[in-house]
């Protein structure tokens, strides 16, 4: 994989009363490998806010770790068959999460990585949703 790189990010949360959520961002960002992991840095524009998000995400087999600075801080662990607790801090406030992963995949090809994890998430120990994060990442063109 190339430096640089194209970073497309697609979530989707269902909070299993009907509310289902979606997104989709596509950014430019910067992809290395050190000391067995791979990582990537990138910036993500948050709706009616200046400043962008900054993102790392650090990930090797059976593990990935998001971390968000800026407007939004949090620090995401997903870890198969582990629940990992994380404090939330956005605009809106801050919540402590517990990130309960039951899937991860990783597939890497010399054009394509593509890393999806399967999760759920709690708040107050209560069930908030199930979620989906799927990462690709692509040579910059």
């Amino acid at each position: 994989m190339t430096k640089d790189v194209k970073i497309i990010v697609l979530g989707h949360h269902d909070n299993g009363d009907g509310d289902v959520g979606t997104i989709r961002t596509t950014s430019l960002g910067q992809y290395f490998e050190k000391s067995g992991s791979c990582y990537l840095l990138y910036e993500e524009e948050q709706e009616g806010f200046d400043k962008p998000v900054k993102n790392r995400v650090k990930y090797k087999k059976g593990y990935m770790e998001l971390v968000k600075t800026g407007l939004i801080n949090s620090r995401m662990v997903f870890e198969e068959g582990k629940t990992i607790m994380t404090s939330y801090n956005s605009p809106y406030g801050e919540m402590l999460m517990g990130v309960n992963t039951s899937s991860m995949r990783i597939t890497e090809r010399e054009d394509l990585i593509r890393i999806e994890v399967d999760y759920s998430l709690e708040v107050d120990e209560r069930p908030m949703s199930k979620s989906k994060i799927t990462i690709k990442i692509k040579p910059a063109v």
